[in-house]
């Protein structure tokens, strides 16, 4: 199975666990020079539509494209008082691009999904010139209960297959924002990358419900998967409280077409 499609098994799991983006993005999303309510918005991988409802809000008209069936019922029915969005079940390598080009691509931890021959070129293709490629993800970083990723990490060497002992998270600073590829491919200027880092809490069933979610887990075989939740649930145990922290770097890449 194609692991972008795993999320489609557990949409109303993935909608209510996934962590959500920090609202001062949106904001500075809505900000943009040249940008106004009823600005004209490609969102492409919506899923259930996290980042669709904040987009919404700010009063974007949106046309929303998501390869998972189950995962555009739950955004529909999450966004039903919404009537300034369109969903189209595709996926955006396969989306024929209309003649009327957006003001803003927008895509939330999804783009890296995407086939990186034409993902950007494409995304330039669908916008005006001065429109917007905004691309917004997260990643767990270092934080949290450090000490407990790093016990864990055996867990995933015994029941995870090419998992590596020694793989330790990276501190927020020393994660490079991946922008080369968007000045070589139609978008000249420079690309603008906004931060920030936040640490949630997990109690014990909360963190299996977002493993759960996990391409990577989904797509382990059923034994396999219940001995890892098993050796980890034996670590968070042993946490204050049975909580878990987990630090995640959210992240804004803004990018304008010349």
């Amino acid at each position: 199975m194609d692991g972008a499609m795993t999320f489609d098994e557990v949409p109303a799991l993935y909608h209510r666990v996934r962590p959500r983006y920090p609202a001062a993005l949106f904001d500075i999303v809505r900000e943009l020079p040249d940008l106004a309510a009823g600005s004209r918005v490609l969102e492409i991988g919506a899923g259930t539509g996290i980042a669709t409802g904040p987009l919404l809000e700010r009063g974007f008209d949106i046309t929303a494209i998501e390869p998972g069936a189950g995962l555009i019922d739950v955004a529909r029915a999450e966004l039903a008082g919404f009537s300034s969005v369109r969903w189209v079940e595709t996926r955006f390598e396969e989306l024929v691009l209309s003649a009327d080009p957006f003001d803003m691509v927008f895509s939330a931890t999804a783009f890296h999904w995407l086939d990186r021959r034409v993902r950007v070129g494409k995304a330039a293709a669908a916008l005006r010139p001065g429109g917007y490629l905004a691309i917004a993800s997260y990643q767990h970083v270092a934080g949290g209960d450090t000490a407990f990723f790093h016990a864990i990490q055996q867990c995933y060497v015994a029941h995870m297959p090419g998992a590596r002992p020694d793989e330790r998270l990276l501190p927020a600073d020393q994660i490079r924002p991946a922008t080369r590829e968007l000045t070589r491919n139609g978008l000249s200027e420079e690309p603008i990358v906004h931060r920030w880092v936040i640490v949630e809490m997990y109690d014990r069933t909360d963190y299996f419900d977002l493993l759960s979610t996990y391409s990577g887990h989904r797509l382990l075989d059923h034994d396999r998967r219940t001995d890892l939740f098993g050796c980890i649930g034996e670590q968070i145990d042993q946490l204050p409280g049975k909580q878990v922290h987990k630090a995640y770097l959210h992240e804004l890449i803004v990018a304008r077409k010349a």
